[in-house]
């Protein structure tokens, strides 16, 4: 910066008629000088967001390659399948059914091998709890879902639907509606009374 000017800028004084040229002739260098330079800036933004766009695309390329190249590409389904069961609680209670939801959405291998596994589908239990002065359950499948969930995917596996309740099975649910649950599959009622099969 020209220093006649510097001291002229540094403070709130009205410049001088003899000052405005120079403070004109300034004013126009750092205009010019500053749309060079936003523009040099844009050139190596789009330069650094091409460069942000190739490395993502290589990470992909990468990460898909060194899948492919996976040991576990290779491992057979069945011991996949049970990998998973020993994961797995032998119960799908609701946590239970959350991890194997995790295990299913991994990739399109593992859900075909959950699947294709029947030894992971037979048994399934509601859990029953009175919070609050009021009874909470997990809504309870109907016998078509039970059937699309289970005998589709267990094949010749014995079925179990298990209700486990901390509170007296007379105030959890309808009489009618236990003898329902019994009829549409093996069904254990675990609570104060004795279990129904």
């Amino acid at each position: 910066m020209d220093p006649r000017i510097e001291p002229l800028i540094s403070n709130n004084h009205v410049p001088d008629p003899i000052h405005i040229p120079y403070l004109t002739d300034e004013l126009s260098k750092t205009s010019k000088e500053l749309s060079s330079t936003h523009q040099k800036i844009e050139l190596v933004e789009q330069f650094l967001a091409g460069l942000h766009s190739r490395h993502t695309l290589l990470a992909k390329k990468e990460s898909a390659m060194r899948d492919t190249l996976s040991p576990l590409r290779a491992f057979p389904p069945e011991l996949l399948g049970e990998l998973f069961r020993a994961c797995l609680p032998l119960m799908l209670d609701a946590h239970g059914r959350r991890q194997f939801a995790i295990l299913r959405a991994v990739c399109r291998a593992w859900r075909e091998v959950t699947f294709s596994t029947p030894h992971l589908w037979p048994d399934i239990q509601v859990d029953i709890v009175k919070r609050f002065g009021t009874i909470q359950y997990e809504p309870l499948p109907t016998p078509a879902q039970l059937q699309s969930w289970f005998t589709d995917r267990a094949r010749s596996k014995p079925l179990s639907f298990n209700l486990a309740a901390r509170i007296p099975i007379n105030k959890m649910l309808p009489p009618h509606v236990i003898h329902e649950l019994v009829k549409c599959l093996k069904c254990s009622v675990i609570g104060n009374r004795s279990p129904l099969a």
